[in-house]
């Protein structure tokens, strides 16, 4: 009874794959599919087993990485003591995401970007930029009193930038092509474009880099620059670098109020 169970499973699946095959056949498109979705599957079997894999050893990973880079800082306590296990993960689940490469080969920020281009497109499809960015000032609002009454103490104005982009949802998402800092500005590509290319291509995205630009970062870290009691300069959208400067402009030293200093390319 097993044996013909068994047989009869199989002629099932050979009948089902033949008849496939033959509608594959006779659908070029359909093939294209086909393929694509066998190479996905593939690749999908080989990340598992290597994250299996790393995972297994996750404690060791994450103390071997660990004091790898405290070496490299010249220190000789592990960075992550304790959180051995954690730090495996992490490092595991960055290797996982570097080893896809379609449709387009995943960065760092991956999830991140992905996260933050569905909420914007929520925002645009809505109507609901503008309240959006009143809401992001807002709940920072706390925060950045306390800073701001720092700064006026010290007259350290790189505290600004420090403020607005030492946090880690900041660094997580500009990690993929890095940045270029000084105490009072820093520059950084826009990490949206091969997120954004893949998920318009298939019909998840009407939004635009400069929209993105131009309707969420600059008023957003213009009003954070008011909380913080400084002019923040954002440079305009460049099509042809994409590159992002965001400047710290010190009251003193400020040509245009608060509420103009910020300007967007017409």
């Amino acid at each position: 009874m097993k044996v013909r169970m068994v047989l009869t499973l199989i002629i099932g699946l050979v009948l089902a794959n033949l008849a496939v095959a033959a509608q594959a056949a006779s659908d070029p498109n359909e093939a294209r599919m086909i393929a694509i979705m066998e190479k996905m599957d593939a690749a999908s079997m080989r990340l598992v087993a290597l994250e299996n894999a790393l995972l297994s050893n996750q404690a060791e990973i994450g103390e071997a990485v660990g004091m790898l880079l405290a070496s490299k800082a010249g220190l000789s306590e592990n960075l992550v003591a304790g959180r051995e296990a954690e730090f495996g993960r992490a490092v595991t689940n960055i290797v996982r995401t570097f080893q896809m490469s379609m449709p387009y080969e995943h960065r760092a920020n991956d999830a991140l970007v992905k996260r933050d281009l569905e909420w914007l497109q929520f925002l645009k499809d809505k109507g609901l930029m503008e309240d959006a960015v009143r809401h992001d000032i807002a709940i920072k609002a706390p925060l950045f009193s306390r800073r701001a009454e720092w700064i006026a103490k010290t007259g350290d104005y790189s505290l600004a930038l420090s403020s607005m982009t030492d946090a880690s949802c900041f660094r997580d998402m500009v990690v993929a092509h890095g940045f270029q800092r000084t105490a009072l500005q820093m520059t950084y590509l826009s990490p949206y474009q091969e997120v954004l290319a893949a998920g318009t291509k298939r019909g998840m995205f009407t939004l635009t880099e400069r929209e993105i630009h131009e309707q969420f970062t600059i008023p957003t870290l213009q009003g954070y620059g008011k909380a913080l009691g400084v002019v923040v300069d954002v440079s305009p959208w460049d099509d042809e670098d994409r590159l992002i400067t965001i400047s710290i402009v010190p009251p003193d030293l400020a040509a245009e109020p608060l509420q103009t200093a910020v300007q967007t390319r017409e």
